[in-house]
């Protein structure tokens, strides 16, 4: 990529994305790392043979996570800042999605509204994390047109980083989905 032209980089690098993707932390007792150092150690050594080259941007963790993981994420965050501080970590977030097999991604609530539960998710993700900026991936353009869970889902995460004062990045694409072997349309 940077002998083709690219100047910046965002890596996924396997061993430290799958980290990003464990139910619940992976520091302590009876984790896969008891402690802060140990973490440490091996993002350092994951990132040893890229660690200095000049295309090196970022680094990419888990894509879309369920609301289970945002201790793990948390952990690799934290300690990818520990190891290398300028480096950006990113972590697109589920979009809003009023499909009932989306709703696991999303933690319950009393209402258990889609809304509500997505702006759970926004706000759990958040309290957890602690990263500056919230970014999620949708997939709006659909074959009969914008898909309206869009455009809420947008003003859910917009109003939520205007109020906390984050940045909000958005990844809007398409593709061809499919659902039960037919088009979801």
């Amino acid at each position: 990529a940077y002998e083709a032209g690219l100047k910046k980089v965002i890596l996924v690098d396997y061993r430290i994305q799958n980290l990003s993707r464990t139910d619940g932390t992976i520091i302590g007792e009876d984790k896969q790392f008891e402690t802060q150092d140990e973490l440490d150690d091996y993002i350092k050594e994951c990132m040893q043979p890229y660690i200095d080259h000049p295309a090196l941007y970022g680094m990419q963790l888990v894509d879309e996570p369920r609301y289970t993981m945002f201790e793990s994420i948390r952990d690799v965050y934290q300690s990818l800042r520990r190891v290398a501080p300028d480096l950006f970590v990113q972590c697109n977030l589920y979009p809003l999605d009023t499909d009932r097999s989306s709703l696991t991604f999303y933690p319950p609530t009393d209402s258990g509204d889609v809304f509500d539960r997505y702006e759970a998710y926004v706000e759990q993700y958040i309290d957890t994390v602690g990263m500056d900026y919230v970014m999620l991936d949708s997939y709006p353009m659909m074959a009969n047109g914008i898909k309206a869970q869009h455009i809420r889902g947008m003003q859910i995460v917009s109003e939520i980083c205007a109020e906390r004062k984050l940045k909000f990045f958005l990844v809007c694409q398409t593709c061809e989905i499919l659902r039960g072997g037919s088009p979801y349309l």
